[in-house]
Protein backbone atom coordinates (compact mmCIF):
# COMPACT_ATOMS: atom_id res chain seq x y z
CA UNK A 1 0.00 0.00 0.00
CA UNK A 2 1.76 3.58 -1.34
CA UNK A 3 0.94 6.20 1.49
CA UNK A 4 1.14 10.10 0.90
CA UNK A 5 3.48 11.10 2.86
CA UNK A 6 1.99 14.64 3.20
CA UNK A 7 -1.09 13.00 4.51
CA UNK A 8 0.60 11.23 6.56
CA UNK A 9 2.39 13.96 9.05
CA UNK A 10 0.81 14.93 12.28
CA UNK A 11 -0.59 18.47 12.28
CA UNK A 12 2.70 19.47 14.36
CA UNK A 13 4.87 18.01 11.62
CA UNK A 14 2.79 19.32 9.05
CA UNK A 15 3.51 22.72 10.59
CA UNK A 16 7.31 22.40 11.25
CA UNK A 17 7.21 21.44 7.47
CA UNK A 18 5.62 24.46 6.48
CA UNK A 19 7.87 26.59 8.78
CA UNK A 20 10.68 25.10 6.80
CA UNK A 21 9.90 25.37 3.35
CA UNK A 22 9.36 29.52 4.51
CA UNK A 23 12.58 30.12 5.97
CA UNK A 24 14.02 27.94 2.75
CA UNK A 25 11.90 30.82 0.33
CA UNK A 26 12.81 33.68 2.56
CA UNK A 27 16.63 32.54 2.02
CA UNK A 28 16.27 32.18 -1.43
CA UNK A 29 14.44 35.96 -1.83
CA UNK A 30 17.25 37.56 0.44
CA UNK A 31 19.56 36.30 -2.32
CA UNK A 32 17.95 37.70 -4.65
CA UNK A 33 17.04 34.68 -6.57
CA UNK A 34 13.76 33.90 -8.54
CA UNK A 35 12.19 29.96 -8.02
CA UNK A 36 12.96 29.08 -11.33
CA UNK A 37 16.46 30.30 -11.50
CA UNK A 38 17.13 28.53 -7.91
CA UNK A 39 14.93 25.56 -8.67
CA UNK A 40 17.91 25.44 -12.57
CA UNK A 41 21.12 25.58 -9.99
CA UNK A 42 19.83 22.50 -7.68
CA UNK A 43 18.46 20.51 -10.93
CA UNK A 44 15.22 20.41 -10.06
CA UNK A 45 12.22 21.25 -11.18
CA UNK A 46 10.52 24.64 -10.69
CA UNK A 47 7.37 22.83 -9.68
CA UNK A 48 9.52 20.97 -6.79
CA UNK A 49 10.90 23.81 -5.49
CA UNK A 50 7.46 25.44 -4.93
CA UNK A 51 6.57 22.20 -3.35
CA UNK A 52 9.28 22.63 -1.31
CA UNK A 53 8.98 25.89 -0.43
CA UNK A 54 5.22 25.63 0.92
CA UNK A 55 6.63 22.56 3.17
CA UNK A 56 5.24 19.76 0.90
CA UNK A 57 6.63 16.96 3.02
CA UNK A 58 6.99 14.48 0.42
CA UNK A 59 9.64 16.16 -0.90
CA UNK A 60 12.74 14.16 -0.60
CA UNK A 61 15.28 15.60 2.10
CA UNK A 62 18.25 15.40 -0.59
CA UNK A 63 16.35 17.77 -2.85
CA UNK A 64 16.10 20.33 0.25
CA UNK A 65 19.87 19.87 0.54
CA UNK A 66 20.61 20.24 -3.07
CA UNK A 67 17.98 23.74 -2.90
CA UNK A 68 19.60 25.21 -0.07
CA UNK A 69 23.06 24.91 -1.55
CA UNK A 70 22.18 26.51 -4.80
CA UNK A 71 20.29 29.45 -2.98
CA UNK A 72 22.96 29.95 -0.11
CA UNK A 73 26.03 27.92 -0.89
CA UNK A 74 27.77 27.47 2.41
CA UNK A 75 24.24 27.19 4.43
CA UNK A 76 23.88 24.29 6.50
CA UNK A 77 20.11 23.25 7.24
CA UNK A 78 21.67 23.65 10.82
CA UNK A 79 22.09 27.08 10.05
CA UNK A 80 18.62 27.98 8.68
CA UNK A 81 16.91 26.45 11.57
CA UNK A 82 19.09 27.76 14.25
CA UNK A 83 19.02 31.62 12.17
CA UNK A 84 22.64 31.49 12.04
CA UNK A 85 22.65 32.37 8.20
CA UNK A 86 23.95 35.64 7.01
CA UNK A 87 21.40 38.05 7.48
CA UNK A 88 18.73 36.28 9.05
CA UNK A 89 17.07 37.87 11.63
CA UNK A 90 14.00 38.44 13.77
CA UNK A 91 11.75 37.53 11.12
CA UNK A 92 13.25 34.22 11.20
CA UNK A 93 12.27 34.03 14.96
CA UNK A 94 8.83 34.92 13.94
CA UNK A 95 8.41 32.29 11.39
CA UNK A 96 9.46 29.76 13.89
CA UNK A 97 7.15 30.70 16.76
CA UNK A 98 4.28 31.21 14.97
Amino acid sequence: MKIHQAAALSPQLAKESADLGRLVARLRRRNRLKQVDAAALAGIARSSASRLEVGDGSVAIGMLFRYLDAIAPGVTLKDLLNGTDAGAGNSQRQILNK
